[in-house]
């Protein structure tokens, strides 16, 4: 009988046998990152994205702002009215005072970046305490803003004439309508009469 040679697995009897993927491995290991580079480039790119955000929060709140200062909101108004026989004054948040005349309705707004008052009708003294915001009155399709100064102005909505009349005290406004949107400045001691349309008169 031949001798027959027994062939010993240099691994040992329990070792696992050879990985067939294991020369891929190697070679695809070259082109495709590792997973401590995946982890730095998820990272990378979650930066990325919060910065967009901030950048994108950033740009919507300059836009709010601008759009709130073009705009003006009001934020608080209030009402103020004497009867037949009354006369009464009230003073604003920044000083101004308003001398209502007898049986007088005027409407005070706060908004964002000025102060104005709407002469529904009657009589209205104002004396303004300057600041940064302006301080504008209207009374029908009539305008008045205040360059400093003490102006009185009378709203009669049911005169078919002379429908305001605005009278200056003391500094300067500029007065404007619906139908003449360029400001006539009115100095101390002048007066002027807004009639139906518009229409303005010394």
């Amino acid at each position: 009988m031949p001798q027959m040679k027994r062939r010993t697995d240099p691994r040992g009897p329990h070792a696992a046998p050879a990985d067939p993927l294991a020369p891929f491995k190697d070679a695809l290991s070259g082109h495709f990152p590792s997973k401590d580079e995946l982890l730095k480039q998820a990272r990378a790119e979650n930066d990325r994205r919060r910065r967009r955000a901030l950048a994108t929060a950033f740009a919507a709140t300059c836009v709010l702002t601008a759009t709130l200062w073009t705009v003006d909101p009001v934020w608080q108004s209030s009402r103020v009215a004497t009867r037949i026989g009354e006369r009464s004054t009230w003073t604003l948040r920044d000083g101004s005072t308003i001398d209502l005349n007898t049986n007088s309705v005027a409407v005070v707004e706060n908004h964002l970046r000025s102060q104005r008052v709407v002469l529904e009708h009657g009589e209205a003294r104002f004396t303004v305490s300057h600041g940064w915001r302006k301080f504008i009155v209207k009374a029908g399709d009539t305008t008045v803003l205040d360059i400093g100064t003490v102006f009185n102005v009378r709203h009669r909505p049911e005169d078919p004439v002379r429908i305001v009349d605005v009278v200056v005290l003391d500094g300067e406004v500029a007065v404007s309508t619906t139908s003449t949107p360029d400001a006539l400045p009115l100095l101390a001691g002048r007066a002027i009469e807004v009639g139906p349309g518009g229409a303005m008169a010394e």
